[in-house]
């Protein structure tokens, strides 16, 4: 017997009509009247009548009352019990990722993983997987791919370089550069001279994207940052360089000795199924 043909059940028997019933349970009249007839055979009795100001319960209606409450009642403290029991997951989530994309993985794992107790921690730290970059993959580790980023010319709204579509490289020149140190792009970039062969200009470092955004946003200057960090961002302009291709690959890095558990077994299944 399903719980929702009791939950029906006693909801009738407690509002003594059938709309009030659909009301409370929030779903359709037709609804209410299907399942009273689902419970009726299997039961193989009549539970109510009707009358021209609702319905009233026979007496195998009032039988039945109290025990479907009693045992509706077990089973939300069973469910209770079970939600108390979920299994813990660490994962390791970096600040500077695309917020749609995020979203979507930690919706999907929710969707998918509805017994697993999600605990998000700084991307270094130790957890059961990380999200991260792939050349940060630690040798011990899989790693899993789901998604690429290219970087863009991160610039204040008012910037000059907002007229082109796509920035030269010589344009480049003399322009005034906000530096990550640690952060991939930039050595990749710096291989990449002005049409003149003279240097950028580096007017400010930082220690993390967000840091630098936060400087161009203030007017240090300019810099190129992954997309997926300018996402919902309205006070800057991202631009391409008419450059070869600059991009970060994402992804999540689990130990390898851990590939076979049955929770990380679940997690990689659910986000490479995912389109992002």
């Amino acid at each position: 017997m399903k719980t929702r043909l009791l939950k029906t059940f006693v909801a009738v028997y407690e509002e003594k009509h059938i709309t009030l019933a659909a009301e409370r349970c929030h779903v359709t009249q037709p609804s209410i009247s299907s399942n009273l007839k689902m419970l009726e055979e299997q039961l193989g009795y009549k539970l109510f009548t009707r009358g021209s100001k609702g319905v009233e319960p026979t007496p195998a209606a009032e039988q039945l009352y109290p025990r479907a409450v009693k045992l509706l009642a077990e089973i939300n403290d069973l469910s209770s019990l079970l939600d108390k029991q979920k299994t813990t997951l660490t994962l390791g989530l970096p600040l500077d990722l695309s917020p749609s994309r995020t979203s979507l993985l930690l919706k999907e794992i929710k969707l998918k993983l509805p017994n697993i107790s999600l605990h998000l921690k700084a991307w270094n730290d130790q957890c059961d997987a990380r999200i991260t970059l792939d050349f940060h993959k630690k040798d011990s580790e899989v790693f899993i791919p789901l998604w690429e980023e290219d970087y863009l010319l991160c610039l204040p709204k008012e910037h000059e370089l907002t007229k082109f579509d796509i920035v030269p490289p010589i344009a480049l020149e003399e322009q005034v550069f906000m530096e990550c140190p640690t952060c991939e792009s930039h050595a990749q970039m710096a291989k990449m001279k002005t049409g003149n062969r003279r240097s950028i200009v580096i007017e400010a470092k930082a220690d993390t994207k967000l840091q630098v955004l936060q400087l161009v946003k203030a007017g240090y200057g300019i810099s190129f940052l992954p997309e997926g960090l300018m996402e919902n961002e309205t006070k800057v302009v991202s631009r391409a360089l008419k450059a070869p291709r600059v991009f970060r690959r994402i992804g999540m890095a689990v130990e390898a000795k851990n590939i076979e558990d049955d929770v990380i077994s679940q997690l990689i299944d659910v986000i490479s199924a995912i389109e992002f």
